[in-house]
């Protein structure tokens, strides 16, 4: 019976993904567990694919625990430039931005500014996530001017889009006002 037993549990396929870091013959050691890489890189709730090398150019089409992150924010990234670019060309149907009356100015250097903090945001973003397997100092380094990037653009975000809400919807004046109250 216990030859039986040990049999059918030989037949059992292990899972591919747990000897990742352990097997030097598999094409995957690149990808590891949790275990396998220090507690700075660790996520909760992400078991596998943490990646054991240093960034490589490969990461960004290989499967990974942070291609998602990378891809997403590549995207936004781009699709982010295309609005941009979109935006000024209708603004060249216009007279020089400088010989605009204030508010004007005022909202063209609002949108200016928001949208290049987005873009500059997007790019630390893809540079963080693709150097999350870089060691603690550079990791801690990237992590604090992605969580800087982020804090600034809700900063331009407020900074130059309440005056511009007021400007353009005078009712929000009127409830901002009563809101102080």
């Amino acid at each position: 019976v216990l030859s039986l037993v040990g049999m059918v549990n030989e037949s059992v396929a292990p899972d591919p993904c747990a000897c990742f870091a352990t097997s030097r013959n598999s094409p995957h050691r690149w990808l590891g567990l949790a275990e396998d890489v220090p507690e700075y890189q660790r996520r909760d709730y992400v078991l596998k694919y943490y990646r054991l090398e240093l960034p490589r150019l490969r990461h960004f089409w290989r499967l990974h625990n942070e291609l998602g992150n990378m891809w997403t924010h590549l995207l936004a990234g781009l699709f982010m430039a295309h609005r941009f670019r979109s935006w000024v060309q209708e603004q060249d149907e216009y007279a020089d931005p400088w010989s605009l009356p204030w508010p004007r100015v005022a909202y063209l250097c609002g949108v200016v500014g928001f949208y290049f903090t987005s873009l500059v945001v997007f790019g630390i973003s893809v540079q963080y996530h693709w150097r999350m397997c870089t060691p603690e100092r550079e990791f801690l380094c990237w992590r604090c001017l992605d969580q800087s990037a982020c804090l600034a653009l809700v900063v331009v975000g407020y900074v130059s889009g309440i005056p511009m809400g007021f400007h353009c919807y005078p009712e929000l004046r009127q409830g901002d006002a009563w809101g102080a109250v």
